[in-house]
């Protein structure tokens, strides 16, 4: 599934709809006794949001896949 909303204030005239997302997976029992770390899944191994950013020091897990989902 696609997904259909964006956080874009405006549409920009003559520019194609944006193919890149990231996939996130949020993981709990429900007593809340048992968390996962975030999982990012993004389609680049380095990404330029993470440039001056450490991943070892964030508290998620990054992943990269081609086509950023999770199977």
């Amino acid at each position: 599934i696609t997904p259909n909303q964006t956080l874009a204030t405006k549409s920009v005239k003559g520019k194609k709809k944006d193919k890149n997302w990231i996939t996130i997976l949020l993981c709990t029992n429900t007593s809340d006794t048992d968390k996962l770390k975030l999982l990012v899944i993004g389609k680049l191994a380095n990404s330029r949001c993470f440039k001056n950013i450490r991943k070892k020091n964030l508290d998620a897990k990054y992943e990269a896949n081609k086509k950023a989902w999770m199977t």
